[in-house]
């Protein structure tokens, strides 16, 4: 009887270990289950981030398709990177105290992965069109690559926006008699007067099909514009050569002999006139001297000029078609 009773305690205390070690093993599921849940939760937002919200075309999903194909071996190093992220978000949850001060970490890598990701993909302002955001600067990377990086105005009101200002004329403050070397690498404020840069407008113009916006404002503060359904800027091997065709808007069509021009500056000659155009007129595609004189010099209340009308402010903006 005494034997029975100890073996029927003993079954009982085994019992009731086992019963606590199921309770402490479920807990710990539930402890990790939450947990991986709370990781999960913190990618989601932080991928969000690196994500245009954007309808896509049958020919847009195709093109992105193929852009997985291409650069697919690149996907191995992005699930490293990924298990490497996750490592440490899940570090950061199991060593948070409470919800609050997750809710104050997650905030902060949200702002920081916000811009860090856009930064990295975005090479003109047209990347923006359709997301609601302000018109001002913005850094664009043209050549995709961290180490190029570049400030740009981006107009997110006229036509829909999505436009990257290249060149701005308000009041003259700003010197345009430049040489080749600061055409070529861009000068001024892009908030206020400035011109982009000939490399620039090559790199960016050479990720697609470009569309040129021209606005102009005279003395009488009266606005009017060219609209150009094809924008393209050559290399510095090619003098910066410009190809452009499609005018259209209200300010007369006056472009057209600049179509396959070199570019212009008052220490290099590329025009097919007897002198510079460009020491008299300021830098630009020439043919010959006149129609567009909108880098022209507005010392001596000089104006800018655009087929036969004179104009004392410019805006020129680019935006990709496709």
């Amino acid at each position: 009887m005494t034997m029975f009773f100890c073996l029927c305690v003993s079954s009982i205390a085994v019992t009731v270990l086992c019963y606590q070690e199921e309770n402490i093993r479920g807990l710990r599921e539930k402890q990790f289950s939450e947990n991986d849940r709370k990781i999960d939760e913190i990618l989601y937002i932080l991928q969000g981030e690196c994500t245009h919200n954007s309808e896509k075309s049958l020919k847009g999903m195709l093109i992105d398709t193929q852009a997985i194909i291409n650069n697919i071996g690149v996907y191995n190093e992005v699930v490293k990177k990924k298990k490497e992220l996750r490592n440490k978000i899940k570090l950061l949850v199991e060593e948070s105290k409470g919800q609050n001060y997750i809710s104050r970490i997650v905030k902060l890598l949200k702002r920081n992965a916000g811009s860090t990701c856009e930064s990295q993909r975005v090479i003109d302002c047209s990347a923006f069109k359709g997301q609601h955001k302000k018109s001002g600067v913005y850094t664009i990377f043209p050549q995709k690559s961290k180490s190029d990086k570049l400030e740009v105005y981006c107009d997110m009101k006229t036509d829909g926006g999505g436009w990257t200002v290249i060149q701005r004329r308000i009041d003259g403050k700003i010197d345009f008699e430049r040489n080749w070397k600061d055409y070529e690498d861009g000068f001024g404020d892009v908030r206020r007067e400035h011109w982009l840069g000939n490399r620039y407008l090559n790199q960016i113009t050479m990720n697609g099909r470009y569309e040129l916006r021209i606005d102009f404002v005279d003395a009488k503060n009266s606005k009017t514009y060219a609209m150009f359904n094809m924008f393209f800027v050559g290399d510095a091997k090619s003098k910066y050569r410009l190809t452009i065709s499609g005018e259209s808007g209200t300010a007369g069509r006056f472009n057209n002999m600049n179509n396959g021009m070199k570019f212009s500056t008052k220490d290099q000659d590329n025009d097919m006139w007897s002198s510079n155009c460009a020491a008299y007129h300021g830098a630009w595609w020439y043919y010959n001297c006149g129609y567009s004189e909108l880098n022209a010099s507005l010392k001596s209340k000089q104006k800018l000029r655009w087929g036969n009308r004179s104009y004392n402010q410019s805006t020129m903006m680019i935006r990709k078609i496709y």
